[in-house]
């Protein structure tokens, strides 16, 4: 009998009964939630929290009799079962939310009951385990370089009666002794809720945990097929991060594993946009191999793109991009001149269109289309099909499409130091983004025109040169930097509002002459947009 699919009425579990099901191995942490990255603080914070019978929120945990998750085998630095073999309608449970709080917890409550207690073993990832109560002080405390005092409790004797017992004879204040039994009741009869998703539908649980997490931290769809495909020979987390270190060669390692993942899924004929763990995961396992075409393909698309003068992943106006340029490049693999300028103008036109802002399922997979159809020759001639775009954008935002597109143009016309000497922004454009935009005058702040590509090491420099009205600038430092003769007089007489407005007007006509030949132009007038 299947476990029907809902969400179950919370159920109050005493503290020390959830520690004790993952001391069992009855509850499991699986691997697509983050390590543990509390801070000493946020520890001590939740263990004052107890003391204060203050809630610290529910846990969320889901049941499947059907599915077997990667999981972690250590806990709070304490090794944990493993996660036994499928038993026929036998569900098991895995810990959704709340894997910062159980580690704290357990690592520092169930922690062994022996002389090794004060040792440096229980330093674990710079984790310090050895966390007691002050007594006297009557705070939570970690060891650390510290002498323990005999007032310090330690806090792994809190859930066991008799190792509390053993601690208390060696107190001699009454006071003492009657605060460290206090403690140990309010741990003992503390509760928490715990709520269960009961279901066999991978997508319902997914959905759940994302929208009912606490931390605020999303369980991506990476995480989850890594934890439905792993086995002893396939990790995909670490598979992702071996297609990474081969993209390097290109730099391109920093390109995103949700992309990585979705070039998969193109060549396993899966919906490229969609996230569904449950196909893209079995077919992963029958083709764990597709990993080594992937590399091949992308190392292609960032050979090409660097043709068009984009980088690394972080300047393509359009992250999706890459994922269908290695489609195509898989599908036609004989890369001609042809071929290349076909793609070109594909990328351009996409990218000024804002083709992929807010883009669904369905239109991805027309995009897809297209680009397959593209390399068949079918779409896409040059100057043939002729689009309107919004006119250039009065703010500029790097992380929008449209700033990233100036960018790469105005690196096209070879920005100069003070001195005449050609800047390497391309290179520092790549690696570095928006920390090589220069904002020139304070008070326009994010204005486009007010936007320049500068070495971040020498800003001052670079703004008190055009900013001192008694420089003069020879022609081609203005062109290298889109400043027209008629900006520059009026920059020299303080007049900055028409020195923007004529800078705006280079720039605009910087970027119709780029896009027109695409068959491309602005849909109206030079109105103020925000991107």
């Amino acid at each position: 009998m299947s476990i029907p699919n809902s969400i179950a009425e919370p159920q109050i579990k005493y503290l020390y009964q959830l520690l004790d099901q993952i001391e069992k191995g009855k509850l499991f942490v699986p691997k697509f939630q983050r390590g543990f990255i509390w801070k000493d603080e946020q520890r001590l914070d939740l263990l004052r929290s107890i003391k204060a019978g203050i809630p610290i929120g529910s846990l969320l945990v889901w049941e499947t009799t059907q599915y077997r998750l990667t999981t972690f085998t250590q806990i709070g630095g304490i090794s944990v079962p493993k996660i036994p073999e499928p038993t026929p309608g036998v569900p098991r449970t895995y810990l959704l939310d709340g894997h910062q709080r159980l580690s704290t917890l357990f690592g520092t409550l169930k922690r062994p009951l022996n002389e090794t207690f004060k040792s440096k073993a229980n330093i674990i990832d710079d984790v310090d385990w050895r966390v007691y109560y002050d007594l006297e002080a009557e705070d939570f405390c970690l060891q650390l370089r510290h002498q323990p005092k005999l007032s310090w409790m330690p806090l792994n004797v809190l859930l066991d009666s008799l190792a509390l017992l053993k601690f208390e004879r060696q107190l001699t204040d009454d006071e003492l002794i009657q605060r460290a039994d206090k403690l140990s009741k309010t741990f003992n009869s503390y509760k928490m809720a715990l709520v269960s998703i009961e279901t066999e539908q991978l997508e319902q649980a997914t959905t759940a945990f994302q929208r009912i997490n606490s931390s605020g931290t999303r369980m991506s769809d990476v995480d989850m097929v890594a934890a439905l495909t792993w086995n002893e020979q396939f990790d995909l987390k670490e598979k992702i991060v071996d297609v990474q270190e081969k993209l390097a060669e290109v730099s391109w390692q920093t390109l995103d594993e949700k992309l990585i993942l979705s070039a998969c899924r193109a060549i396993l004929g899966i919906e490229l946009y969609k996230a569904n763990a449950d196909e893209t995961s079995k077919k992963l396992k029958e083709n764990p191999q597709i990993l080594d075409k992937v590399v091949a393909n992308f190392i292609q698309v960032a050979k090409f793109l660097q043709q068009c003068g984009i980088d690394t992943p972080q300047m393509l106006p359009y992250s999706y991009q890459s994922v269908l340029l290695a489609e195509a490049i898989r599908e036609n693999p004989s890369f001609n001149e042809e071929l290349s300028q076909k793609l070109q103008n594909w990328l351009w036109r996409t990218a000024y269109t804002e083709t992929f802002s807010g883009i669904n399922e369905t239109n991805m997979q027309r995009a897809l289309d297209n680009i397959l159809s593209l390399v068949k020759g079918d779409v896409y001639h040059i100057g043939k099909i002729e689009e309107k775009i919004a006119p250039l954008p009065k703010q500029f935002n790097f992380r929008s499409s449209r700033a990233k597109l100036l960018a790469l143009r105005l690196v096209e016309l070879k920005p100069q130091d003070i001195n005449g000497k050609i800047l390497n922004i391309r290179k520092l454009l790549g690696s570095q983004g928006r920390y090589v935009i220069l904002r020139l005058i304070s008070r326009y702040s994010s204005a486009t025109e007010n936007c320049f590509l500068v070495e971040p090491e020498k800003f001052s420099e670079f703004r008190n040169y055009l900013l001192k009205p008694t420089e003069t600038w020879s022609l081609d430092f203005l062109r290298s930097h889109a400043i027209s003769e008629v900006a520059a007089q009026a920059l020299q007489q303080g007049d900055y509002d028409r020195f923007l407005a004529e800078r705006r007007n280079t720039l605009i006509e910087l970027e119709k002459s780029f896009i027109q030949p695409l068959g491309l132009d602005y849909d109206g007038p030079d109105d103020d947009i925000l991107i």
